[in-house]
């Protein structure tokens, strides 16, 4: 199956594999929380955060809807990772708004330029 991506659809699929990868630094190791104990010691350590697989989830499907020409699922990704983003706006899905919006808007570009593939069948 030959995939005709476009220039958007290799933007979207560079953004999914930035939120995945945000995901996985969520999974492995997650952000720094620092604590201060009651006699002024301070600490800051790496604690996992499970809700980056969410990210992974959405960033794959983004990248699967883009290649394998089911935009469908691009959509739910996208949707998945700018609702993770709202949701946690405060904690670690904060920083991931402007790629959530970033990825709405190349699909939407992709929609309206007409830069879907072809259901693999390219024209002679």
């Amino acid at each position: 199956m030959r995939s005709v991506m476009g220039w958007t659809g290799l933007v979207a699929v560079f953004l999914a594999a930035l939120v995945a990868a945000y995901g996985v630094y969520l999974v492995a190791l997650g952000p720094i929380v620092a604590t201060v104990t009651p006699s002024g010691a301070a600490s800051a350590v790496h604690e996992p955060n499970p809700a980056g697989l969410i990210l992974i989830v959405g960033g794959a499907l983004v990248g699967y809807g883009i290649q394998r020409v089911k935009e469908r699922w691009a959509w739910i990704g996208a949707g998945l990772v700018l609702a993770f983003s709202v949701l946690f706006v405060f904690g670690p899905g904060g920083i991931l708004i402007p790629l959530a919006l970033a990825i709405v808007t190349v699909l939407i570009a992709r929609r309206v330029l007409g830069q879907r593939p072809t259901l693999g069948r390219s024209k002679p």
